[in-house]
């Protein structure tokens, strides 16, 4: 592999996953994203694997993966740079119909996930080792979350079929351009169901995550229609056992995202979002 030349490197950073991000320009502007040991490869190239096979989607686009190789036995691959907006940021300063006729688009896509599902269903077995693994670490070792471990234990994970999903859909995984949505950091999760799509995001809206950074979000009449209008779209289009499935996928989603978060005011709004939401599990208008 030719290696970039330093003075046409934009800008190095770290990628959620531990990789190295490197935007170079080669008569455009080009993102490399690059592993740093064999776990991080072997993530990067499932990665990578699922982002070329990505079923493409009128609603949905996804970058141009360019080429990929190894870089003194380390994965890479070689993606567009979309030079978009983050979901977020369109979201805080848009208006409420622009932004739900573009959320509009990826629900299209969730619901076409689910259509095209295979009649495959996954081991209820695998879900729970998730849940056992986690019940392990030092990070949820509180009291506070005894119950909540007991409560996904004795959950039947019954009918989660598998099915094209993005792995991990939250709204800062999505870009605007040109009111086009892109997903971004397309992931292979423990499993691949449209129902972990709908869980991240329920989690993300009623967690905030996505806005962590962005001031004075909670409030935002934006931000309360696109919350709304999820909601509705689930009571719609999902049966009882189905919504069960989604909530307590939500739970798993909450857990998850505090046994890595290290940040003590983003620890704090997850731990206070959760709150809210096992104790009104069963009540929508309360989350």
């Amino acid at each position: 592999m030719k290696r970039i030349s330093k003075k046409n490197i934009n800008q190095k950073l770290i990628g959620n996953s531990g990789s190295k991000l490197l935007i170079y320009f080669n008569k455009k502007y080009i993102i490399r994203k690059l592993s740093i040991n064999k776990d991080t490869s072997t993530r990067l190239e499932n990665q990578y694997k699922k982002i070329i096979n990505f079923k493409k989607n009128k609603q949905i686009y996804v970058p141009e993966i360019y080429k990929s190789g190894y870089e003194r036995f380390n994965f890479y691959y070689d993606m567009e740079y979309v030079n978009g907006e983050n979901f977020p940021e369109f979201i805080l300063r848009s208006n409420s119909f622009i932004i739900n006729r573009l959320f509009k688009k990826i629900l299209v896509f969730i619901v076409e996930c689910k259509k095209k599902s295979e009649d495959k269903f996954y081991d209820s077995n695998l879900i729970l080792n998730k849940i056992k693994e986690l019940e392990k670490s030092k990070t949820l070792k509180s009291k506070s979350y005894k119950h909540i471990f007991e409560k996904l234990k004795l959950f039947k994970w019954q009918n989660i079929s598998l099915s094209q999903n993005h792995g991990d859909l939250s709204l800062e995984n999505i870009l605007v351009r040109n009111e086009n949505i892109f997903f971004v950091d397309i992931s292979k999760n423990f499993i691949e169901s449209f129902y972990l799509d709908l869980s991240k995001l329920l989690f993300d809206l009623l967690s905030g995550w996505s806005f962590r950074n962005l001031n004075e979000y909670e409030n935002r009449i934006q931000v309360i229609s696109i919350k709304q209008n999820y909601l509705k779209f689930l009571h719609n289009n999902f049966d009882t056992n189905e919504l069960n499935l989604i909530k307590m996928l939500t739970l798993l989603d909450f857990l998850r995202v505090l046994n890595y978060c290290k940040n003590i005011d983003h620890l704090k709004l997850l731990k206070t979002k959760l709150k809210i939401f096992y104790d009104h599990f069963n009540n929508p208008m309360l989350w």
